[in-house]
């Protein structure tokens, strides 16, 4: 087993940042790594964000740049304080040759990366529990939605005090993720003119292609949602939403996320009909009391500073 005691990454040692994406892997990953960037970069630790070549998204990379972080090829060796992996596609190879280099922050979901050691582990799901990391070699497990990893635009956009959510709604938001399947596209869109058609007065935005993500958030009243990271932006939001699993990895998010009642869980992409989705969105239309409570539900469990604790915990500040 390889131990860091007592090293921490500082200014003069970067985070050197791996996140996946790709076709089919959409862009989660990079979106609550950028949470951990903006956060490591206040308190003055420089971040690199790792290009492999793999269809980095053109404009992620931009967001990264903005942010102050640096993207290329991985450092040279010694140069890093600390690695950051959020990617299912790792390897224990890679994994393991990392540790022995810096200390190592693992992003996972309920144990979906690997078995994997990591002197951390951060599993910011509602949830989350240590089982799935039992036997591990880590320091530190980081569990639940109050590490979740909500990004600077977006936490700064969060409404003071917060919306009164049982008037009528006028405005819902659909976010289908990054690279949404064309099943996931259709019912959706099905189900939105379902809604509409009911509901002429009723705005649609699209959570899609959009730069400034925190003041569309704050313009909605209502969602519906592929089950991944756009969740912990929701809930920070305290934004009522119909949640659909789109992929394995989804399923306990919209599980937990349901049963916690902040969230709608409309169950696995394809049991759901159109109409199914629908009639969920209808029924929160129809019932303000429910809509402020998973409002209230949802805001307690995400307030938008989780990035700054997971750092604050990594640095020893």
């Amino acid at each position: 087993m390889v131990v860091h005691p007592g090293s921490r990454p500082g200014p003069g040692s970067p985070v050197e940042v791996h996140a996946g994406h790709g076709p089919g892997v959409g862009a989660g990953h990079l979106g609550r790594c950028l949470a951990l960037a903006e956060a490591f970069l206040d308190r003055g630790v420089p971040v690199h964000l790792v290009d492999d070549g793999h269809d980095l998204p053109g404009s992620w990379a931009d967001r990264y740049r903005a942010a102050g972080a640096t993207v290329g090829a991985p450092q040279d060796s010694g140069a890093v304080g600390l690695f950051v992996i959020d990617d299912y596609a790792v390897t224990p190879a890679s994994v393991a040759a990392r540790r022995e280099r810096a200390p190592l922050l693992l992003v996972d979901d309920h144990g979906s990366t690997g078995a994997f050691d990591a002197d951390w582990i951060l599993d910011q799901n509602v949830g989350a529990r240590a089982a799935p990391y039992d036997g591990r070699a880590t320091s530190g497990l980081l569990l639940g939605p109050r590490y979740a990893l909500v990004r600077r635009d977006i936490a700064g956009a969060i409404r003071s005090p917060r919306p009164d959510r049982t008037v009528q709604p006028a405005r819902l938001l659909v976010a289908t993720g990054g690279d949404p399947s064309a099943e996931l596209a259709a019912a959706v869109d099905a189900a939105t003119v379902v809604v509409t058609q009911a509901h002429p007065d009723l705005d649609v935005a699209l959570l899609r292609g959009v730069v400034d993500v925190g003041r569309l958030l704050a313009d909605v009243d209502l969602a519906i949602s592929a089950a991944g990271s756009t969740c912990w932006d929701l809930c920070a939001h305290g934004i009522p939403a119909v949640v659909v699993a789109v992929a394995p990895n989804q399923r306990p998010i919209a599980r937990e996320i349901g049963l916690a009642g902040a969230a709608v869980d409309a169950g696995d992409l394809g049991a759901p009909t159109a109409t199914d989705l629908a009639t969920a969105v209808e029924g929160l239309l129809g019932d303000p009391a429910r809509r402020e409570a998973i409002a209230a539900r949802a805001s307690s469990l995400v307030d938008g500073r989780g990035a700054g604790r997971v750092v604050d915990v990594i640095t020893g500040a």
